[in-house]
């Protein structure tokens, strides 16, 4: 949901962004076999699904001991490949623009928390 959060965010002050809402797994390079190590994560992605280059936005990467030293991770993609040996991969159908965001489950879960936080100020 944080990531939801984020796009919605991300989209009010940076329309000209290209922002994508990512579902799918972390992956782990640094063995013979590759291995998923986070299964189920969402992130935000900035830039073209076929940019190498492009940023990968998770704020909840530090699940992974590995990315402990990235509470809010925010780094290219081949980036992350290469440096920490770590791949976001999408599952098939998972990515999504900000405004198919807000037609999936994930929004409607978003906007409860968001006027439950409301009330409570």
């Amino acid at each position: 949901m944080t990531s939801a959060w984020l796009i919605g965010e991300l989209s009010k002050q940076y329309p000209e962004l290209e922002l994508t809402y990512c579902y799918g797994g972390v992956w782990s390079l640094e063995h013979e076999v590759e291995v998923e190590v986070l299964p189920w994560h969402c992130w935000v992605e900035v830039g073209s699904a076929d940019d190498p280059g492009r940023y990968v936005l998770d704020l909840t990467g530090d699940q992974l001991d590995i990315l402990a030293e990235y509470r809010v991770l925010c780094e290219p993609h081949d980036l992350v490949r290469a440096s920490l040996r770590l791949d976001y991969r999408v599952a098939p159908d998972k990515r999504m623009s900000a405004e198919a965001l807000a037609k999936d489950p994930v929004n409607d879960r978003l906007k409860v928390l968001t006027e439950r936080m409301r009330t409570k100020r």
